[in-house]
């Protein structure tokens, strides 16, 4: 019992032996931390006592220059603001009402439409591409400062509205900037190739406009065999084919002696058309490709004008069977109430009939290889 009694004591020495040290431990550690902050304070508050350096007191004299100055202009613009605003507000609000009265007449001219007779009534802006970008470009430069103000306007009343603005005029503007942006570098790239942009377009148009064109109107006039399998017209086939020839050595050489002769005259000017293009490239890039498009569309007008030729021929043709099919069936159309009406005919008119649908009826074959071929080289989707 005796030596169980002092194992316990020695064992409960020691650990109070052990906790006086961790104690001392932890009381030197925060006097040493209190000293260390001490000493920190200390250097701090002789770093501030330091003279500045030159690149503090430069900075901080070019900061206090600029506030002077700022303080200055602020009261020189405000005293003379009242004296320069008659000058300066008035003549520019003036050039910016000139400009937009004309956009506004810029835009009716461009929705101006043409009498019902004259290219079926459309406008001017949907003849040419350019024209449908040029009318596009007015209308956001008349809608932009509506938009800015409205897009300013913090109408907290209602959110969604405000929100759409904001969205609508930032989205516009920078797809009006991107579409500039690729619109220098399309133009620049024109600008640099001229010369041999002009050259390829001479050479494409002149093969696949005026000599592949006639080689198919050859091929379907040829009187050894017949195109596609098909017996056409020995009358009428030579007759349209003839027709289209004429209007191709017409277009080609221009009352020149021949074509030659018209495509050494258009070589100095494909290079100026196409370095304009490229200059077009700071309204965007959809200006140019406008222009472009337009430029490819008057070098196939030609084209165009035989399908609308052989379009009308064919609508033409294709009315008059309607109209003697329903007379073989003892019918007629009511114009006036847009009906197929009952009608007896008489027996001269059944004959005549006859005859003409008989007549129609062979001509037709050769009319629809005709529409089909111009029809397939404008719309090839068809």
């Amino acid at each position: 019992m005796v030596h169980s009694r002092l194992f316990m004591s020695s064992s409960a020495r020691t650990v109070t032996d052990d906790m006086n040290v961790t104690l001392q431990q932890i009381n030197s550690s925060f006097e040493m931390e209190q000293a260390v902050h001490a000493k920190a304070k200390n250097f701090l508050r002789r770093r501030r006592a330091r003279s500045r350096s030159v690149s503090e007191a430069v900075r901080e004299s070019a900061v206090d220059l600029s506030i002077r100055v700022r303080s200055k202009l602020d009261i020189t613009v405000t005293a003379l603001w009242p004296i320069a605003q008659p000058f300066t507000v008035r003549p520019l609000m003036v050039i910016l009402l000139l400009l937009r009265a004309l956009v506004e007449i810029s835009l009716w001219i461009l929705n101006w439409k043409f009498p019902a007779w004259v290219f079926n009534g459309i406008a001017i802006k949907d003849i040419t591409t350019t024209g449908q970008q040029i009318d596009l470009r007015l209308q956001q430069a008349c809608f932009w400062p509506w938009q800015y103000f409205m897009a300013r306007k913090k109408a907290w009343t209602n959110m969604s509205i405000t929100r759409a603005q904001y969205i609508s005029f930032y989205n516009s503007m920078w797809l009006v900037a991107n579409d500039i942006i690729i619109g220098i570098a399309l133009g620049s790239f024109l600008i640099s190739n001229k010369d041999y942009m002009g050259e390829v377009l001479q050479r494409y148009v002149k093969d696949y406009t005026i000599d592949s064109i006639s080689a198919v109107l050859d091929w379907l006039t040829s009187k050894n065999e017949y195109p596609a399998g098909l017996k056409l017209n020995p009358e009428l086939n030579p007759f349209l084919g003839q027709l289209f020839k004429w209007l191709i050595e017409i277009w080609a050489a221009l009352n020149l002696r021949n074509v030659l002769d018209f495509i050494i005259s258009l070589q100095p000017i494909v290079p100026m058309v196409i370095n304009m293009i490229g200059f077009s490239g700071v309204f965007g890039a959809t200006m140019s490709l406008s222009l472009i498009s337009d430029l490819l569309a008057f070098t196939t007008l030609h084209i165009y004008w035989f399908y609308m030729v052989a379009a009308r021929i064919f609508h033409w043709q294709l009315t008059i069977l309607y109209s003697l099919f329903n007379l073989f069936r003892g019918k007629k159309r009511n114009t006036l109430r847009h009906r197929i009406d009952s009608c007896d005919y008489d027996l001269d008119q059944l004959l005549l009939g006859t005859i003409l649908f008989t007549l129609l009826t062979f001509l037709f074959p050769t009319i629809v290889v005709y529409y089909l071929t111009f029809a397939l080289t404008v719309y090839p989707e068809v």
